[in-house]
């Protein structure tokens, strides 16, 4: 097994491994349906400008236009107790269909008593609940 200091990031291997996760989920309790995944060129609504208020690198933007989602529109799949799995295209169309900024995302995603110090390279992939939001770093 490599030692942490070994391993390095790649956009690729991390989007295998959220869809792979994901379809254990659609195999083992969800609809496969609701796994939706991005169209060629990535989720339109996740843009660089939608989500300026969170303070992100270009790199999690980058990963978060590629990523499947479970479609938060049809069920709220819960990734931890009291807690959704973030569903950042939703999130991004929201985000520019009214005049409200990414902050209030950037709270309910990470962990809300210490924000301010998750770095930009750090994006919650659940959504909710106080306390038990998990992240990825990238």
């Amino acid at each position: 097994m490599p030692e942490i200091d070994d391993i390095t990031y790649s956009r690729e291997e991390c989007i295998t491994a959220i869809l792979e996760y994901y379809e254990f989920l659609a195999d083992f309790y969800l609809d496969e349906s609701l796994l939706i995944k991005p169209p060629k060129g990535g989720w339109p609504s996740i843009t660089a400008e939608m989500f300026k208020d969170m303070d992100k690198t270009s790199e999690v933007i980058a990963l978060l236009r590629q990523l499947p989602y479970i479609n938060h529109e049809v069920h709220d799949a819960q990734g931890v107790s009291k807690s959704c799995f973030a569903d950042w295209r939703l999130i991004g169309t929201w985000l520019e269909n009214r005049s409200d900024t990414g902050e209030g995302f950037k709270f309910t995603t990470e962990d809300p008593a210490n924000c301010e110090q998750v770095p930009p390279h750090v994006i919650g992939l659940t959504c909710g609940g106080r306390g038990t939001v998990r992240e990825f770093h990238v």
